[in-house]
């Protein structure tokens, strides 16, 4: 299973996304024909490359097999948010075509 957690703080009585973190594999299919694991990597190397280029926010990362953590180290900007809660959805239709077996979305404050 994949294991998603959003990391997110208060600030001035509302939630900023600052990263979030990637861990495990679906386990749907073998290496390479899993659709899961293809479609929860794309959406997450997409929005780091995309809080860089699009949004202008510096990220640190730490990736490895079957792992990857994004960290915003600028302050969020609306951009920032506006794409993190764009992955935010995409997980979550995910979820909702039969992925309850194979991904895991949870909300952590920091």
């Amino acid at each position: 299973m994949i294991t998603v957690t959003i990391y997110q703080r208060c600030n001035n009585q509302h939630k900023e996304i600052i990263g979030y973190e990637m861990k495990g594999h679906a386990g749907y299919a073998e290496s390479g024909f899993d659709i899961y694991c293809s479609a929860v990597s794309v959406l997450a190397i997409t929005t780091a490359n995309s809080l860089e280029q699009i949004a202008h926010v510096s990220i640190k990362e730490k990736e490895s097999d079957g792992y990857l953590k994004i960290q915003i180290t600028d302050e969020p900007n609306e951009a920032s948010q506006i794409l993190l809660q764009s992955m935010i959805l995409g997980l979550k239709g995910i979820l909702n075509d039969n992925g309850k077996k194979f991904l895991k979305v949870n909300f952590e404050e920091v």
